[in-house]
């Protein structure tokens, strides 16, 4: 719920990103996740150290940095700078990954008799913090 709720936020809130082109910042954004999400599955496969776990936990370390920066850069009167935009790419990139770790990681703790339902439930649960965020 709260890491969705804080994904749309930062969607939400990403006008001064935005303002310039609505199609170069989001093609930017693809494909930094795309290159991001395919080192992500080189290091599962190839490095046995690395974890999902580890992964959700510094995907969230660089979430929580990245939003202390964007506070700080948009309270000293940065907002639209470019600092500002690497900071935001940063955060949606953290938030993605850790949205992608959760819904993995409920779906593989339920038994496989209710993992359909479990899966549902996370989305229906995503949902809600999607439309909880817009207030």
């Amino acid at each position: 719920f709260v890491t969705f709720y804080a994904s749309f936020t930062l969607d939400l809130n990403s006008e001064s990103v935005l303002a310039s082109s609505l199609f170069l910042p989001q093609f930017l954004l693809c494909a930094v996740l795309v290159i991001t999400k395919f080192i992500l599955n080189f290091l599962l496969i190839y490095f046995s150290s690395t974890s999902r776990k580890r992964i959700h936990l510094l995907a969230q370390a660089g979430f929580v940095l990245s939003v202390v920066l964007i506070i700080i850069l948009y309270l000293t009167g940065h907002k639209g700078s470019t600092g500002f935009m690497f900071a935001w790419f940063a955060a949606s990139v953290c938030i993605e990954l850790c949205c992608d770790i959760c819904t993995i990681l409920v779906s593989e703790l339920m038994p496989i008799e209710v993992r359909s339902s479990a899966f549902t439930a996370t989305s229906i649960i995503s949902r809600i913090g999607i439309v909880a965020s817009t207030f």
